[in-house]
């Protein structure tokens, strides 16, 4: 049923509807697993994107690749993920999915072993939300926790670092 109201909307000539359907179409293959359907939705969205303007969905689909190609592997993330930080900085009031795209960006590094670049990307993601005063993930305090931060400490979070002595990430233990 959503492809046959995609279809609608393609002969009705209305990008962005179907960009967006796109987008919300390959989120929910990817809450059910089937990330192959997922990544086609996605990419079917790619091809609703204007070639001379943004679209209001840009940033949602493509971090969204991003995401996807980040659990199959196959390095496209590093395209993807810097387009959607991009995309969303170019928007107004797109602040919140600007931090989401510098979280991927940042577990990304993460499992490439890029620390000092993981942190980069895990800040600016605590910073955007911290100045959206929304509220601070579990997980970013988390990794402000594990990776420290040169900026002020939380009350009740202590900064520590991967290479600390007493670390539980100490190459020591």
């Amino acid at each position: 049923e959503p492809r046959e109201i995609g279809v609608g909307h393609r002969a009705a000539g209305d990008r962005d509807d179907l960009g967006v359907i796109a987008v919300n179409l390959s989120s929910l293959h990817l809450q059910l697993w089937d990330v192959p359907a997922a990544m086609l939705a996605a990419q079917e969205g790619v091809t609703q994107l204007p070639k001379v303007s943004h679209s209001y969905f840009e940033p949602y689909l493509l971090l969204q690749l991003g995401r996807l190609q980040l659990q199959v592997g196959d390095g496209q993330a590093d395209e993807y993920l810097p387009q959607g930080i991009e995309s969303a900085r170019a928007q107004e009031n797109a602040q919140s999915i600007e931090a989401l795209g510098w979280d991927l960006l940042g577990e990304k590094r993460l499992t490439s072993l890029q620390l000092g670049d993981a942190e980069r990307a895990f800040l600016e993601a605590f910073r955007l939300r911290r100045f959206l005063h929304t509220t601070v993930t579990p997980q970013a305090l988390c990794r402000r926790t594990v990776l420290g931060s040169s900026g002020p400490a939380l009350p009740g979070f202590p900064m520590g670092t991967l290479s600390s002595p007493g670390s539980p990430f100490s190459p020591a233990l």
